[in-house]
């Protein structure tokens, strides 16, 4: 692909690709779009998960005294939580009773 673009935009005003990559990408993109993007919620468990995790997080988090020295109150809630990783959220989480 990035062949391509190169290729395609050498000595050109503007960044271009191929006819044949251009309609690859379109191809991907729709069939993400159907598949991914807009598929029906029922497919995405591991959404549901996340959410479950992140209002669990956030009840917590909302309490009195459980946030870390330089957070505080519900923004400081929702900025502790964004900035954990997929990984430790979920380790936290399941140390909540």
């Amino acid at each position: 692909m990035v062949y391509d673009v190169v290729e395609h935009s050498l000595d050109q005003p503007a960044i271009k690709m191929s006819g044949r990559l251009l309609a690859t990408m379109n191809e991907l993109k729709d069939w993400m779009f159907e598949h991914v993007y807009l598929a029906p919620e029922r497919d995405r468990t591991e959404a549901h998960q996340a959410r479950k995790i992140v209002a669990a997080l956030f009840g917590h988090f909302t309490k009195p005294g459980t946030l870390p020295e330089g957070y505080e109150g519900v923004q400081g809630a929702v900025d502790y939580i964004a900035g954990m990783t997929d990984r430790f959220a979920i380790d936290f989480y399941e140390t909540l009773p």
